[in-house]
């Protein structure tokens, strides 16, 4: 991947960097993740895939109920 490419944060930040985008990602789960216990699969611009504690599921979430979610998990 090019490093001019545009890439979208939830929260609406757009890095060109990958390294940025993959930490930005990381970053913005953090609170879905540690009240779910589940796991990050992978990412991208539209949304996040997470992987069951079990490896047995996968949940694909867009970016904009990441946003909603995070915001309401940091809150609490």
């Amino acid at each position: 991947m090019s490093d001019s490419i545009k890439r979208t944060l939830p929260g609406g930040k757009v890095v060109t960097s990958l390294s940025a985008f993959a930490e930005g990602w990381r970053l913005a789960m953090v609170p879905i993740l540690s009240a779910s216990g589940w796991k990050l699969h992978s990412f991208s611009s539209d949304g996040v895939k997470l992987v069951s504690p079990d490896s047995k599921k996968t949940q694909v979430l867009s970016r904009d109920f990441v946003e909603a979610i995070a915001s309401m998990l940091e809150t609490n």
